[in-house]
Protein backbone atom coordinates (compact mmCIF):
# COMPACT_ATOMS: atom_id res chain seq x y z
CA UNK A 1 0.00 0.00 0.00
CA UNK A 2 1.23 3.69 -0.83
CA UNK A 3 1.41 6.07 1.96
CA UNK A 4 0.75 9.84 0.65
CA UNK A 5 1.39 12.27 3.58
CA UNK A 6 2.09 16.02 3.36
CA UNK A 7 5.50 17.38 3.20
CA UNK A 8 7.01 14.09 2.76
CA UNK A 9 8.65 13.01 -0.74
CA UNK A 10 6.02 12.32 -3.19
CA UNK A 11 6.30 8.49 -3.77
CA UNK A 12 6.03 8.12 -7.49
CA UNK A 13 8.75 9.66 -9.25
CA UNK A 14 7.66 9.73 -12.60
CA UNK A 15 5.07 12.59 -12.31
CA UNK A 16 8.14 14.75 -11.44
CA UNK A 17 9.55 14.85 -15.17
CA UNK A 18 7.90 18.19 -15.90
CA UNK A 19 5.57 20.86 -14.97
CA UNK A 20 1.91 18.86 -15.91
CA UNK A 21 -1.01 18.19 -14.74
CA UNK A 22 -1.09 13.90 -15.21
CA UNK A 23 -3.56 11.57 -15.06
CA UNK A 24 -3.42 8.67 -13.20
CA UNK A 25 -6.95 5.40 -13.39
CA UNK A 26 -6.83 3.40 -10.19
CA UNK A 27 -9.53 0.84 -9.96
CA UNK A 28 -12.60 2.87 -9.65
CA UNK A 29 -12.07 6.50 -10.87
CA UNK A 30 -8.63 7.97 -11.26
CA UNK A 31 -6.14 10.67 -9.36
CA UNK A 32 -4.89 13.73 -10.83
CA UNK A 33 -1.55 14.45 -9.66
CA UNK A 34 -0.84 18.26 -10.14
CA UNK A 35 3.32 18.88 -10.63
CA UNK A 36 4.24 22.47 -10.37
CA UNK A 37 7.27 23.90 -10.31
CA UNK A 38 7.70 26.16 -6.96
CA UNK A 39 4.67 26.24 -5.19
CA UNK A 40 3.32 29.93 -3.91
CA UNK A 41 1.13 29.99 -0.81
CA UNK A 42 -1.61 31.52 -2.72
CA UNK A 43 -1.18 28.73 -5.26
CA UNK A 44 -0.99 26.46 -1.91
CA UNK A 45 -4.30 28.25 -0.20
CA UNK A 46 -6.98 27.96 -4.07
CA UNK A 47 -5.82 24.13 -3.77
CA UNK A 48 -6.46 23.51 -0.44
CA UNK A 49 -9.52 25.60 0.09
CA UNK A 50 -10.74 27.60 -2.74
CA UNK A 51 -13.13 27.01 -5.26
CA UNK A 52 -12.52 24.74 -7.65
CA UNK A 53 -13.80 24.95 -11.22
CA UNK A 54 -14.00 21.96 -13.74
CA UNK A 55 -14.81 20.96 -16.93
CA UNK A 56 -14.64 18.48 -19.17
CA UNK A 57 -13.12 19.27 -22.79
CA UNK A 58 -13.52 16.85 -25.78
CA UNK A 59 -12.11 16.96 -29.17
CA UNK A 60 -11.88 13.96 -31.80
CA UNK A 61 -12.71 11.65 -28.83
CA UNK A 62 -9.91 12.87 -26.68
CA UNK A 63 -11.37 14.16 -23.52
CA UNK A 64 -9.13 16.83 -21.26
CA UNK A 65 -10.29 17.50 -18.07
CA UNK A 66 -9.62 21.02 -17.18
CA UNK A 67 -9.01 22.24 -13.54
CA UNK A 68 -9.33 26.19 -12.43
CA UNK A 69 -8.26 26.95 -8.76
CA UNK A 70 -8.18 30.50 -9.30
CA UNK A 71 -4.65 31.18 -9.16
CA UNK A 72 -3.87 28.55 -11.67
CA UNK A 73 -5.81 26.28 -14.13
CA UNK A 74 -4.03 23.09 -15.60
CA UNK A 75 -5.75 20.53 -18.42
CA UNK A 76 -4.81 16.47 -18.40
CA UNK A 77 -5.62 14.19 -21.00
CA UNK A 78 -6.74 10.59 -20.94
CA UNK A 79 -5.61 8.24 -22.76
CA UNK A 80 -7.36 4.41 -22.35
CA UNK A 81 -5.05 2.97 -24.19
CA UNK A 82 -2.82 3.48 -20.92
CA UNK A 83 -4.95 0.50 -19.03
CA UNK A 84 -4.68 -2.97 -20.37
CA UNK A 85 -7.56 -3.85 -22.73
CA UNK A 86 -9.55 -5.95 -20.30
CA UNK A 87 -8.49 -3.63 -17.22
CA UNK A 88 -9.91 -0.84 -19.96
CA UNK A 89 -13.22 -2.67 -20.23
CA UNK A 90 -13.62 -2.81 -16.22
CA UNK A 91 -12.62 0.51 -15.58
CA UNK A 92 -14.99 1.75 -17.99
CA UNK A 93 -17.77 -0.23 -16.45
CA UNK A 94 -17.02 1.21 -12.40
CA UNK A 95 -19.46 3.83 -11.40
CA UNK A 96 -16.90 6.01 -9.41
CA UNK A 97 -16.80 9.55 -9.35
CA UNK A 98 -14.37 10.13 -6.79
CA UNK A 99 -10.77 12.29 -8.03
CA UNK A 100 -8.00 12.67 -5.67
CA UNK A 101 -5.76 15.42 -6.45
CA UNK A 102 -2.32 15.95 -5.26
CA UNK A 103 -0.02 19.14 -5.64
CA UNK A 104 3.16 18.20 -6.49
CA UNK A 105 6.25 20.66 -5.81
CA UNK A 106 8.53 19.24 -8.63
CA UNK A 107 11.44 20.58 -8.08
CA UNK A 108 11.70 19.13 -4.42
CA UNK A 109 9.52 16.51 -5.01
CA UNK A 110 7.24 17.09 -1.63
CA UNK A 111 3.61 16.75 -1.85
CA UNK A 112 2.46 19.58 -0.63
CA UNK A 113 -1.75 18.87 -0.38
CA UNK A 114 -4.34 16.61 -1.08
CA UNK A 115 -7.78 17.08 -2.20
CA UNK A 116 -10.57 14.53 -2.80
CA UNK A 117 -13.49 16.09 -4.86
CA UNK A 118 -16.78 14.20 -5.98
CA UNK A 119 -17.07 14.84 -9.76
CA UNK A 120 -20.20 15.28 -11.54
CA UNK A 121 -21.98 12.21 -12.60
CA UNK A 122 -23.10 13.98 -15.85
CA UNK A 123 -19.06 14.59 -16.57
CA UNK A 124 -18.25 11.14 -15.45
CA UNK A 125 -20.53 9.51 -17.80
CA UNK A 126 -19.40 11.48 -21.18
CA UNK A 127 -15.65 10.86 -20.04
CA UNK A 128 -16.10 7.42 -20.01
CA UNK A 129 -18.38 7.34 -23.23
CA UNK A 130 -15.97 9.21 -24.74
CA UNK A 131 -13.00 6.47 -23.65
CA UNK A 132 -14.80 4.02 -25.12
CA UNK A 133 -15.18 5.67 -28.24
CA UNK A 134 -11.35 6.34 -28.08
CA UNK A 135 -10.83 2.72 -28.03
CA UNK A 136 -12.41 2.19 -31.55
CA UNK A 137 -11.25 5.59 -33.03
CA UNK A 138 -7.62 4.85 -32.26
CA UNK A 139 -5.47 2.29 -32.22
CA UNK A 140 -2.68 2.88 -29.82
CA UNK A 141 -0.99 5.03 -27.16
CA UNK A 142 1.37 6.83 -29.31
CA UNK A 143 -1.78 7.70 -31.78
CA UNK A 144 -3.62 8.81 -28.63
CA UNK A 145 -1.08 10.97 -27.68
CA UNK A 146 0.18 12.06 -31.09
CA UNK A 147 -3.32 13.99 -31.58
CA UNK A 148 -3.96 15.19 -28.36
CA UNK A 149 -0.29 16.83 -28.56
CA UNK A 150 -2.03 18.55 -31.72
CA UNK A 151 -5.19 19.74 -29.68
CA UNK A 152 -2.68 20.89 -27.31
CA UNK A 153 -1.01 22.92 -29.79
CA UNK A 154 -3.99 24.66 -30.29
CA UNK A 155 -5.65 25.07 -27.50
CA UNK A 156 -4.86 26.82 -23.99
CA UNK A 157 -6.49 25.98 -20.41
CA UNK A 158 -7.83 29.09 -20.43
CA UNK A 159 -10.13 28.53 -24.61
CA UNK A 160 -10.57 24.68 -23.55
CA UNK A 161 -12.66 26.26 -20.84
CA UNK A 162 -14.38 28.66 -22.40
CA UNK A 163 -15.96 25.80 -24.64
CA UNK A 164 -16.89 23.89 -22.05
CA UNK A 165 -19.81 23.07 -19.29
CA UNK A 166 -18.29 24.10 -15.66
CA UNK A 167 -18.98 22.12 -12.33
CA UNK A 168 -17.51 23.58 -8.76
CA UNK A 169 -16.97 22.43 -6.11
CA UNK A 170 -15.67 23.73 -2.81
Amino acid sequence: MIKYETGMPFPDKRYLVKEAATIRFNEASFDVILSLNGIRSEELKAFKTGRLVYGLFVRSHLPFLLLDFDEFDMDCSFNIFLLESENAKNWLAQKGNLVNLFLVDRISGLLQAMRTISMAERLVNELKLQLADQISHYSSADEVNKETEKIESQFTTGAMLKRTDHFTSV
